[in-house]
């Protein structure tokens, strides 16, 4: 009955002004979903990628290999770029957690040095990339698991060995942390502001909850830097230890908006000039992980994504998607959102 809540929430909600993709894990564990803007369309929506499944049986679902398992991956072609979706893997506190996230890592690092068309990267990425995306680095530092080796000592998202290994990912793909190009720092920003994208759940049979007041910046909007010039705005949406904005959820909304090429007079592989234009997508796009209905978002006109947790939508196996455009009027959606949360990351097209 949870799917088809999950189901019938999406549908109800979205799909009158929406094309509806997703993939969700077998036991409520994880996954991802896209709203996409009508009239525009994707040309082609995949669950996977094929660089996981090479690199690990536990990125494969052998019930359906155009699925990831988990659901933890959308990827949809546009015109000038592909827009890519996830719901990266903790880093976790053992062994076998360590190794699963190198490899996904590595496999991402492969897959995207090796792609020619450009990528904007949304999601929860689970990697606070710097000193400044926590708000207490030192007490970060010294949570979790503190043993061997020592760059995986810390707080999963903030370990010396993946941040490191997420420098190497930006440098290989060329990529660049939107929020931070257009906001940069060098120290954390106070505590309370909107620089924190997760913030931790409340209490529940304590008075003070272990993350009250501590924040981390690990839901992430990357994209190649050929798009660079296209993009006008990166923005944190929720803010506060009473996590306002937050939606019920440990992540609250981001927001990235990207030009359309006309305007930035510069195509996909970042030529400029009149050629350029004549060749370019007639959207702008926008970027931001919320639910449509929150923060002002209900007004967004292209693709919406979101990670989180969830049931398998039909009985195609683990991670099954599912697309639709079944009617619906869109009143619903403020509604619905009041009870029910998406956790993730919304695209919009302006």
């Amino acid at each position: 009955k949870e799917w088809k809540l999950v189901e019938d929430t999406l549908i109800r909600a979205c799909a009158g002004r929406y094309h509806i993709y997703w993939s969700l894990a077998d036991s409520k564990y994880a996954g991802t979903a896209m709203l996409v803007r009508k009239p525009l369309k994707p040309s082609s929506v995949r669950y996977t990628l094929p660089c996981l499944a090479e690199a690990s049986k536990e990125h494969q679902d052998p019930a359906d290999p155009s699925c990831h398992p988990e659901g933890r991956i959308i990827v949809a072609a546009f015109e000038t770029f592909d827009l890519l979706a996830t719901y990266a893997p903790n880093n976790g506190n053992t062994e076998n957690s360590f190794e699963r996230r190198a490899t996904w890592d590595e496999a991402l690092r492969q897959e995207l040095r090796a792609r020619a068309k450009p990528i904007v990267w949304i999601g929860d990425i689970n990697i606070a990339p710097a000193w400044p995306d926590v708000s207490h680095p030192d007490w970060f530092l010294r949570q979790c698991y503190q043993g061997d080796p020592e760059d995986m000592r810390g707080q999963p998202g903030f370990t010396p060995g993946e941040r490191a290994r997420f420098r190497t990912l930006l440098e290989d793909c060329k990529l660049v942390d939107s929020y931070r190009h257009l906001h940069p720092a060098t120290e954390p920003p106070p505590a309370g502001g909107p620089y924190y994208t997760w913030r931790g759940h409340p209490p529940v049979h304590q008075p003070v909850a272990k993350y009250h007041g501590k924040g981390m910046r690990i839901d992430l909007c990357l994209l190649h830097e050929s798009l660079l010039p296209r993009l006008e705005d990166s923005a944190i949406l929720g803010h506060s230890e009473g996590r306002i904005g937050f939606m019920g959820s440990d992540h609250c909304p981001i927001r990235a908006t990207i030009a359309a090429a006309q305007a930035a007079n510069v195509d996909s592989s970042g030529t400029t000039g009149a050629a350029a234009t004549a060749a370019a997508e007639a959207q702008s796009f926008s970027a931001s992980t919320a639910d449509p209905a929150a923060n002002g978002t209900t007004s967004c006109e292209g693709p919406v994504t979101a990670s989180g947790d969830g049931d398998k939508v039909e009985g195609k196996g683990i991670g099954s998607p599912k697309a639709t455009t079944t009617p619906f009027k869109f009143a619903k959606l403020e509604k619905i959102v009041e009870s029910e949360h998406l956790d993730g990351s919304i695209i919009d097209l302006e």
